[in-house]
């Protein structure tokens, strides 16, 4: 009987350190697993915290493409060019001007040159047809009841601060003669400053003409003795469209310039 007890006592104490060893394997593969995760945890960490520090910067990065992709769509692809071309233009109207004299006007951008008589007469003189062009026989910003207003800029002649102006047409007359050309009538209005800090408001009368083909208005005021005397204006809308233009004021005999002003299409004739 006590052999029995002995063998069924060595069982139960086999079992138990069988046990014993099993949950204490348990606890080391539980311990490593617990140290591998965290080992884990503290390598992805810092990587999600970068890759969110990239998300953030990418994303402001779209904000302001989106930003500059919305103000590029306001631009007129078309209006630009001709903006571009117009001003090519004009430089190369100022560098060379091929033309004897100023009763003659060049072709486009070739180099030969026709009487102004012959513009706008329905005969094609220039070789290229560009005497009889739409764009050079149209009135183009010349209607009655568009008023063009902006900013006037003195730098010699007065001493006027910078101050609003603006050009009301009134009238636009085309000549049998030559066709290229508008007789025009319009009014000037400014609201003027003095370095002694005196306003005035003025407003007078002028004519001139205006030349399609070089888009250019040239007036004087009707009165020479009014407010601004006899000096002259020269406008020209060199952006390539009829609503901006700019003015150049000044003498006419010696051609000494007074004041530039910068002005924009505001009321156009068919607005009522």
């Amino acid at each position: 009987g006590s052999t029995r007890m002995s063998i069924s006592s060595q069982r139960r104490a086999k079992k138990m350190w069988r046990s014993l060893v099993f949950l204490a394997v348990v606890a080391v593969s539980y311990a490593d697993e617990e140290q591998h995760i965290s080992g884990l945890r503290g390598a992805i960490e810092p990587r999600l915290g970068a890759s969110a520090l990239r998300i953030g910067r990418l994303s402001k990065e779209i904000e302001q493409m989106h930003g500059a992709l919305n103000k590029a769509s306001k631009i007129d692809p078309r209006g630009f060019l001709n903006e571009m071309h117009a001003r090519l233009h004009e430089v190369e109207e100022n560098r060379h001007h091929s033309c004897p004299n100023r009763r003659q006007a060049r072709c486009g951008y070739s180099v030969e040159c026709i009487s102004l008589l012959f513009m706008c007469d329905g005969k094609k003189d220039c070789h290229n047809g560009w005497d009889e062009e739409d764009s050079t026989c149209r009135a183009g910003p010349m209607v009655a009841g568009n008023v063009f207003s902006g900013t006037a800029h003195w730098f010699s002649c007065r001493t006027f601060k910078d101050h609003p102006v603006s050009l009301r047409i009134v009238a636009v007359l085309r000549p049998k003669i030559v066709g290229s050309h508008r007789v025009v009538r319009a009014v000037v209005s400014a609201d003027v400053e003095d370095d002694g800090g005196e306003k005035q408001h003025i407003e007078f009368g002028v004519k001139g003409y205006y030349v399609s083909s070089i888009h250019r208005l040239a007036f004087k005021p009707v009165d020479p003795h009014g407010p601004l005397g006899a000096k002259a204006f020269v406008c020209r809308w060199n952006r390539g469209d009829d609503d901006r233009v700019t003015c150049k004021i000044g003498y006419e005999a010696s051609l000494h310039e007074c004041a530039t002003a910068h002005l924009t299409l505001e009321h156009h004739a068919d607005e009522h």
